[in-house]
């Protein structure tokens, strides 16, 4: 049905999920103290009541980010293809639901490829063969609504006093709770 709750539901879904990986971050890859402080600082941005409360794709997004972090700290440790296809996998997804985590799985895939390269041959291999399966289907899933977006303009959103101000300083103050 097309009602609020229904178009809030996923990302109320994906709050769970996001709080469970948080937990899973914290307490495996930290010691006690810091494992905490890090869940406290996860849930207590004052962006995420938004992300997680809106009809939007950003949190899950943030979401499926978070859970791909987790899989990618597991790859580091474990080395196994399932750790490195739910890093790629939750990824692609992060970037369906946000086009602007593009950014972000780049900068995954440069990680993974980092650690294949530690790893050995074999380990990169497998790391390029699903970063490029990853990267093509991207690319067909994304290229037409990219390409309507360029064509109608749609990437600008204008600043008014410059960068720093219109980026780093305003999420400083929204951060700090300032109206």
């Amino acid at each position: 049905p097309d009602t609020t709750f229904w178009g809030r539901f996923p990302n109320l879904v994906a709050g769970f999920f996001y709080i469970f990986v948080a937990a899973r971050i914290s307490q495996r890859f930290l010691p006690r103290l810091l494992g905490r402080a890090l869940f406290l600082l996860l849930l207590l941005n004052p962006f995420l009541l938004e992300f997680f409360s809106l009809a939007r794709g950003y949190g899950l997004s943030i979401a499926l980010m978070l859970g791909s972090c987790y899989y990618l700290l597991r790859y580091r440790e474990e080395h196994k293809s399932l750790r490195l296809f739910w890093a790629l996998l939750l990824a692609s997804l992060a970037v369906l639901a946000n086009y602007t985590l593009l950014n972000f799985w780049f900068a995954l895939v440069a990680a993974l490829l980092f650690l294949g390269f530690r790893v050995g041959s074999r380990s990169l291999v497998s790391t390029a063969g699903f970063s490029l399966f990853f990267a093509l289907l991207l690319l067909v899933v994304l290229y037409e609504p990219i390409r309507t977006l360029v064509h109608i303009d749609a990437f600008y959103f204008g600043g008014e006093e410059g960068f720093f101000s219109d980026t780093v300083g305003s999420l400083t103050r929204y951060s700090l709770y300032e109206p």
